[in-house]
């Protein structure tokens, strides 16, 4: 069973990352180097902001991080990403805004640490552009689609980002689009919040898991031992 925050040792309970470290035969810990960091930053608040019975439907997802991840900088974007574009769709106007130029930056930079050699075609691009696409834009043909279903919240983060002098000089933006993300969808109250919380997590790991050069890291040999969580 899942529960929310940290725990000492499994009897007291787990949340999703720390039954993701006993999986992988880790020392227990909400924080395992099995996932990659922002994947795990996402799954813990998730985890946090799920009530207890659609936390009981995150469970399945545990296996899929383990071993998932990678030192390629384009993970932190990927995961940003797809959680803001959960959100963008419901959020307030104004957490739109703050997440169209979250996306919008994301990409951006995603588009800095693709390999010079990349095929575009695995970003969604045919034949190294899309059809009335900037080749330089940076912003991939799945992500404009989305941003187009919020045009006013995207045509204000156009012009916002577009005074950002380096985007090299912002301090982690992934994480801070990630965060704000769940926060915009929480604060809603929704119905459906477990759901699309769920979603946001559903579609982080497949954007990764899709990457190119992604990678399983092989998980450490179970030890043999009983667990009794709360």
């Amino acid at each position: 069973m899942l529960s929310a925050g940290r725990h000492r040792t499994p009897r007291t309970g787990a949340c999703f990352m720390e039954w993701a470290s006993l999986l992988a035969g880790e020392k227990f810990s909400d924080h395992p180097s099995c996932t990659h960091p922002l994947l795990g930053h996402l799954a813990r608040m998730v985890n946090d902001a799920t009530t207890d019975t659609g936390r009981r439907r995150l469970a399945p997802l545990i296996p899929s991080v383990v071993g998932l991840t990678s030192e390629d900088p384009r993970w932190d974007d990927d995961v940003a990403v797809a959680a803001a574009l959960v959100a963008l769709p419901v959020a307030q106007e104004e957490d739109r805004r703050a997440l169209a130029a979250g996306v919008l930056t994301c990409e951006r930079l995603r588009a800095l640490h693709r390999p010079v050699h990349a095929d575009r075609r695995a970003d969604g691009y045919a034949d190294g552009k899309a059809d009335g696409e900037d080749p330089d834009d940076g912003i991939r043909p799945a992500t404009r689609a989305a941003l187009a279903g919020t045009p006013r919240a995207t045509a204000w983060a156009l012009d916002f980002t577009a005074g950002l002098v380096r985007l090299q000089s912002l301090r982690d933006p992934a994480s801070a689009l990630t965060e704000h993300a769940v926060l915009s969808v929480v604060r809603l109250g929704r119905d459906d919040t477990d759901e699309l919380l769920a979603r946001m997590l559903r579609d982080a790991i497949a954007a990764v898991r899709g990457e190119e050069g992604a990678h399983r890291a092989p998980a450490q040999a179970l030890p043999t031992r009983t667990v009794t969580a709360g």
